[in-house]
């Protein structure tokens, strides 16, 4: 019987050893391969503003995407738009060329005690082709892309007579 635990012991050893080389033996081939460092696409820093009706659009956000249909591909890159300014860093910023920039805005920022904003506008897209360089670029959405929230529209809606209220 003691022999019996001896055994299971040693097996429970050898596993852990065998796993923990080959933990081992992993790490040092990422090691030696690297984590595709050298196949990272150059990103560049855009900075900007973003106004809406002339005025700073207070909250939101901006996302620029690759055109395909222009030849164009890499990484989605996007930034938060706050007191109407955004900046992609570098880390996240764009590859060049053709992109679709598309363009949220809000009256403010959620709060943990007033989470529902606004929207000042629909979303807005325009197409626009930035330089393989770090650069500033401004946006201003027209008044005309506003969207209320008495303009939403609902197909084949009819509105509730007083008995159909709860």
């Amino acid at each position: 019987m003691a022999k019996r635990i001896e055994d299971k012991k040693t097996t429970a050893c050898e596993t852990f050893r065998y796993t923990s080389e080959c933990v081992a033996l992993g790490l040092l081939l990422s090691g030696f391969l690297g984590c595709g460092s050298n196949d990272e696409v150059q990103r560049y820093r855009v900075t900007g503003a973003v106004t809406f009706d002339g005025k700073p659009v207070p909250f939101g956000s901006i996302t620029f995407e690759p055109d395909f249909n222009a030849g164009n591909s890499g990484p989605q890159s996007a930034a938060a738009i706050v007191d109407g300014k955004y900046d992609t860093g570098v880390k996240d910023g764009l590859v060049g060329g053709p992109h679709v920039v598309r363009i949220t805005g809000n009256n403010r920022a959620p709060t943990a005690t007033q989470p529902n904003t606004e929207l000042l506008f629909a979303d807005y897209e325009v197409k626009e082709n930035f330089e393989k360089a770090s650069g500033r670029k401004d946006f201003s959405v027209p008044r005309d892309e506003k969207k209320s929230q008495s303009s939403v529209q609902i197909p084949n809606a009819k509105p509730l007579l007083k008995e159909q209220m709860p």
